[in-house]
């Protein structure tokens, strides 16, 4: 985080809600800064080489009575629904990207990801590449 960066961390709930408070929370910081004569920076990356505030929402796919389908199993071999419900997800994710582009892409996001800011996906010591290798098998 840059100096004198702080960090607001709300508790999980439905992504449709979440995106509701994160508006309204922006919103509240505003006016309660103005209030102060002080300014909030919202933008992604306000200046280059200082991350910005990062807003995002996370996602996951869970079952009616609270199953998370993206956690694996304790052994290769009980990850099959992990398996299963990543495999589609990364599937889906392939093959509708033009759309989920559209739906993010936006200048200040190219130039935020393009800066390098953002990781790349990688899961160097995690069960997926256990469970990976022993598909493979």
């Amino acid at each position: 985080m840059a100096p004198a960066q702080f960090e607001c961390a709300p508790i999980f709930e439905e992504v449709n809600i979440a995106v509701d408070h994160n508006s309204l929370l922006m919103d509240v910081m505003s006016k309660v800064a103005k209030r102060h004569k002080l300014k909030v920076l919202l933008h992604e990356k306000p200046f280059a080489g200082i991350n910005g505030s990062g807003k995002h929402n996370n996602w996951s796919l869970a079952t009616d009575t609270g199953v998370n389908l993206l956690a694996p199993g304790k052994t290769p071999k009980t990850n099959l629904m992990f398996l299963t419900f990543f495999v589609n997800t990364i599937k889906a994710v392939h093959d509708y990207a033009d759309l989920l582009r559209a739906a993010i892409a936006t200048p200040s996001n190219d130039f935020r990801l393009g800066a390098n800011e953002a990781p790349r996906l990688s899961f160097p010591y995690s069960p997926v590449n256990t469970s990976m290798k022993f598909c493979r098998k």
